[in-house]
């Protein structure tokens, strides 16, 4: 009879405490203010979530997205020039016959061009770059990805003959067209780490949390930004009004009273 009373006694207690549970949501910037070039030296931000903690605050997840972009230094890497082998060559570089253009001169003598020229392709190649981050006791990495594209030129790069009567004149003049290509990997690289449960532990407890973002030997990249998502709830007990007291009270003295009998 005592244990079912005493039972009895909880709920009616439990009952007049009540637990409210509001989802939250909240996105956290990091700390670093401006775009920073990462390298082979680590690079360190951190994210403060100390304003949350005035309140009753359980965080029931949170994510983590970082974004970075190459930087894009392109380095030359061969070209081809066109044609390989031919009749006349100029400092090593081989041309081809492709015309001739006319002039008159002072003298009043027309004068018949010919014109040796050539296409020369250069190639251009960027790198892959890559990017550690560690964030706790969690790491995640990020790459650029293959790329290619190509842009046609011209230019002051050919050879021209200049015939005069029984004078043969060399105009070491050139005159050139062909196209950049450019392949390797660019562009935008994303990562996002989901906290784990000793992650999250350590967030709380700590009420921010750090990360370190580091590149392999020769490789470097932008970073942009990185923010953090938190889902929470804030938990408050609500306190009995004065009169639901008194009620609780007078309850548990007739309570006591049956007992006692």
């Amino acid at each position: 009879m005592k244990l079912f009373s005493a039972s009895l006694l909880t709920a009616t207690v439990v009952i007049f405490l009540n637990q409210h549970i509001y989802a939250m949501q909240e996105i956290v910037n990091d700390d670093i203010s401006t775009r920073v070039t990462v390298g082979s030296s680590t690079v360190s931000g951190y994210f403060d979530i100390s304003h949350l903690f005035s309140e009753n605050i359980v965080i029931d997840s949170a994510s983590v997205s970082f974004s970075f972009s190459d930087d894009s230094d392109l380095i030359y890497d061969h070209s081809i020039k066109t044609p390989s082998y031919s009749s006349y060559y100029y400092s090593g570089n081989y041309y081809s016959y492709s015309g001739y253009s006319s002039y008159t001169d002072g003298y009043g003598y027309t004068n018949y061009v010919d014109i040796y020229g050539r296409t020369e392709n250069r190639y251009y190649t960027n790198v892959q770059e890559s990017v550690n981050i560690v964030l706790d006791s969690q790491s995640a990495s990020a790459s650029t990805t293959s790329y290619s594209n190509s842009s046609t030129f011209s230019g002051d790069d050919g050879l021209f003959i200049d015939q005069v009567i029984d004078n043969t004149r060399y105009w070491k003049r050139y005159e050139y067209s062909g196209t950049n290509y450019m392949s390797g990997y660019n562009g935008d690289a994303f990562a996002q780490i989901d906290l784990d449960a000793a992650s999250l532990l350590y967030l709380t407890v700590n009420q921010g949390i750090s990360f370190d973002l580091s590149c392999g030997a020769g490789e470097d990249i932008y970073f942009n930004s990185a923010s953090m998502t938190l889902e929470y709830h804030i938990e408050e007990i609500v306190v009995p009004e004065p009169h639901s007291i008194i009620l609780l009270a007078s309850g548990i003295a007739l309570l006591i009273r049956r007992i006692c009998k």
